[in-house]
Order: structure tokens, then C-alpha cells, then sequence
């Protein structure tokens, strides 16, 4: 039985499967390595907040990007036009690459939550240890406060 679809017949498909797909994977590699590679130091965690927002205008390039091969990707599983030849198994030919390219929606969508999470999750890291800071630096000035105020009164 031969399951092989041509690609000069078929330029929709592996465009989507195939090049977009990649494409998108690349992209979605490099963002989630700088969201893991940015770091939120303890003491000074200012200068991050730039870093994060860089992130973000890539993150909303890469869901744009993502939805728009989505609805494609969608499109042909929902109406497949795949080209073939008299001899090959129909049936096979349409069970088997669909199944390819409804794993590859499904792993982009599972892809795309996960690196929402992970921002996420980084931004929630971020402003928690801005509001240490805070407290930490509220809690220093009261207690100085109380220093100044006891040392005056004795």
C-alpha cells in the first residue's frame, strides 16, 4: 500500500504541516529560552521589566502568527484537498496525513498554553519580588522610624 502524498500536488499541505509549522516552532523555541534565561535578581529587579515586555511583543507576534496557521491548519482538516494518484489508497492516504496534521494543531495548541503559563508564571515571579522589596524596604524605614522615635524620647 503506498501512503506517500506528493508535495507537488499537495503544496498546502506541507506548507502548513511542514514549513509554517517549523517556523513557528523556532519561534516559540527562541521566546520560551529567553522567558527561562530571564532572570529576576533579588536586590535590583528593575531593569527586568523591560526585558519582559520585549518578550511579550514577541509572544503577541507568535500567537498572531500561531492563529493564522491555526485557522489554516484547521481549514484542511476540516475540508481536506489532498492530491493523489489513481492506484493510491484513498481512504489510508486521508486517514493517515490527517491524523499528521490534527497532531501537529494539537501539539501547537498544547505549545501555545504552555508558553502562556510560562510568561505568566515569570511576570507573577517579577511582581512578587517587587512587593518583597517593598515590604522588606516598608518594614526597614518603620523600624527605623521606631529607633528615631524611641532614641527622642529617652
Amino acid at each position: 500500500m503506498n501512503l506517500v502524498l506528493d508535495r507537488e500536488t499537495n503544496p498546502d499541505y506541507f506548507e502548513i504541516v511542514e514549513k509554517r509549522f517549523t517556523k513557528l516552532m523556532d519561534q516559540w523555541n527562541s521566546i520560551n529560552k529567553k522567558i527561562h534565561d530571564a532572570k529576576i535578581p533579588i536586590v535590583v529587579p528593575f531593569r527586568v521589566k523591560g526585558e519582559l515586555d520585549e518578550i511579550q511583543k514577541e509572544l503577541k507576534a507568535l500567537q498572531a502568527a500561531f492563529l493564522e496557521w491555526n485557522q489554516k491548519a484547521g481549514d484542511l482538516l476540516v475540508e481536506p484537498k489532498y492530491g493523489y494518484k489513481k492506484d493510491d489508497n484513498i481512504i489510508a492516504i486521508m486517514v493517515h496525513y490527517s491524523g499528521i496534521l490534527k497532531h501537529r494543531i494539537s501539539t501547537m495548541n498544547h505549545d501555545m498554553l504552555l508558553i502562556a503559563n510560562n510568561y505568566n508564571n515569570k511576570i507573577d515571579q517579577y511582581k512578587s519580588q517587587i512587593n518583597f522589596i517593598i515590604a522588606i524596604t516598608s518594614f526597614v524605614l518603620t523600624f527605623m522610624g521606631l529607633i528615631i522615635a524611641l532614641y527622642t524620647i529617652f
